[in-house]
């Protein structure tokens, strides 16, 4: 398990932020409808509600739209994760050294 996980770092590491910051803005952006509908004199929702609302929509494809935050992400995993069975990949159990061109 242990080797499956340093050969999958890259996989791993992207799945975990994903989750980490997808719940931490549905949590967020449920706060905040729900802090406009109280100041409208309106009830608060539920979270199941608010998931499927279109301010959660909206929220969540707002976000996708960042191409260059996901771009600098995987430049940034790339350097410092390896992927095994990628063509760029340096070998996982190679001792790291520059390439020689």
């Amino acid at each position: 398990m242990k080797m499956w996980m340093r050969e999958h770092g890259p996989l791993l590491a992207n799945a975990g932020l994903f989750v980490a910051f997808l719940v931490g803005m549905t949590f967020t952006g449920w706060n905040v409808a729900n802090n406009e509908a109280l100041r409208h004199g309106e009830s608060p929702e539920p979270l199941s509600a608010y998931l499927v609302s279109g301010d959660f929509y909206e929220a969540v494809f707002e976000n996708w739209e960042s191409e260059f935050m996901v771009v600098a992400l995987l430049i940034g995993a790339a350097v410092y994760l390896r992927q095994r069975g990628s063509g760029e990949s340096k070998p996982v159990h190679a001792p790291h050294s520059e390439t020689a061109d």
